[in-house]
């Protein structure tokens, strides 16, 4: 089973902070468009967690570089963590709770990460963080059997 990005269980990761002006769309809003038009998966199961997440990847990417610049980096840490999980898993070396668990883990250190850097540098917090505090991204956290 897929746990989609819209479950609250694991939308700690990508909150809207709504539209930033009439004609600007924010991250939440952008990445829900592009995965909408993206024909990625909507369930991962053995075999198909990397295609999947390498889609979605594709597709969030280039949304997250356009509206978050500052921390695109570490994105691509959370990127290639969700990416070597979604090996593992296909390749069966964990089990579908491990899979969940692990993508829940690479999350909440996302989430650590860009908090803390916004806490050192004492700003007001970059849309990319409150989109990762209550929001919501597209990640396999649980995968069909």
């Amino acid at each position: 089973m897929r746990v989609l990005a819209a479950n609250p269980a694991v939308i700690s990761i990508v909150l809207a902070v709504g539209l930033i002006g009439c004609s600007q769309v924010s991250l939440h809003d952008a990445l829900l468009q592009a995965e909408a038009t993206a024909n990625c998966s909507k369930s991962a199961s053995r075999g198909t967690a990397a295609l999947e997440a390498r889609c979605l990847n594709a597709v969030d990417r280039p949304v997250w570089e356009k509206h978050s610049p500052k921390t695109v980096d570490a994105y691509d840490v959370w990127l290639a963590k969700r990416m070597a999980i979604a090996k593992s898993y296909d390749r069966g070396e964990i089990s579908a709770e491990e899979y969940r668990r692990g993508n829940f883990e690479a999350l909440t250190s996302l989430r650590a990460t860009l908090m803390q850097r916004e806490t050192s540098e004492k700003a007001k917090p970059s849309e990319a963080v409150e989109v990762l505090v209550t929001g919501s991204t597209s990640i396999s956290d649980t995968p069909r059997r």
